[in-house]
């Protein structure tokens, strides 16, 4: 099953994560308002793939869903994204290691490898775990080995993040216990990014607000750049269409270059191609490390 499209529903929760290896830390407090997307993250699937673009906000909903702390009868374990050059048997044994450090297990069955010994610690546990694999884009036939987990024995859920569709949409097609939530489903609806600013003490009119809603193509982080940039305006801002659209295009300029600027795949590629001569201002400003 896809998912695509949302609903708005706003909550405010504050709950912090526990920390350690390859499990990240979150703010206190965040604007929750993603409802029946949460509840396809808490259903019963044993696999659910987030797939969407950067910038659509994939990490930070499973993050902001943890912090509902919605699966209290189950052991989250929260794997973060890999770091490039990696190999498939580096991941696993980071996999294995969080898996250990969340749910106590302190006898290691010993596999081939790391991801036998994995498959072999997840099936010995008489606990449901929820295990998020953050980012699986770099790491090898992610898709095959995830789906070696699901049939392992296990008492478990996956939750993959990814940029790439590609052979996840294989893996569950014709399955109706697995679920890929899409880009759109992730975008923001006008009603989602009214509920943001305003939780942002932000709030604009619904005019303003369904123009940077489409102006963003409802991206979540660059709706978030863009509340920050109002928040920075004040109550200066002007409603006027134009100004508001300089506004929201300057900031999502910024973020994209200081994107480019931190990818070591992207970077090389932008700075081996011609750019506009009014890119190159908001390049040059933006604050080192990002002017590599």
């Amino acid at each position: 099953m896809v998912v695509r499209g949302g609903d708005a529903k706003p909550v405010v929760v504050s709950r912090v994560l526990g920390s350690g290896e390859g499990v990240a830390s979150v703010p206190k407090k965040l604007p929750l308002f993603r409802g029946r997307l949460f509840s396809i993250l808490s259903g019963s699937d044993d696999l659910v793939v987030v797939h969407g673009s950067r910038f659509s906000g994939k990490t930070t909903l499973v993050r902001t869903w943890l912090m509902t702390d919605p699966i209290p009868a189950a052991v989250p374990v929260f794997v973060e994204l890999p770091p490039g050059g990696i190999t498939s048997d580096q991941y696993w044994g980071r996999v294995l290691s969080c898996v250990c450090a969340c749910a106590g297990i302190t006898v290691i069955p010993h596999g081939r490898n790391n991801f036998d010994t994995l498959s072999s610690a997840l099936a010995a546990q008489n606990v449901p775990i929820v295990l998020m694999l953050d980012g699986l884009d770099a790491v090898e036939s992610a898709e095959d080995r995830v789906g070696e987990l699901l049939e392992c024995g296990a008492q478990l859920r996956i939750i993959v993040t990814t940029r790439i569709g590609g052979r996840w949409h294989r893996c569950i097609r014709g399955r109706p216990d697995r679920t890929m939530i899409s880009s759109d489903a992730l975008s923001f609806t006008v009603e989602e990014t009214e509920a943001f600013l305003r939780a942002s003490a932000v709030p604009r009119s619904l005019r303003v607000v369904d123009r940077i809603t489409r102006r963003t193509g409802g991206l979540p982080a660059l709706i978030a750049a863009v509340c920050e940039a109002l928040k920075a305006e004040g109550v200066q801002t002007s409603n006027e269409p134009e100004r508001l659209d300089v506004l929201v295009d300057s900031t999502v300029d910024t973020l994209v270059l200081r994107t480019v600027a931190t990818d070591p795949v992207l970077d090389p590629l932008f700075r081996a191609t011609p750019v506009s001569p009014d890119v190159v201002p908001r390049w040059c400003r933006l604050p080192s490390p990002y002017r590599r």
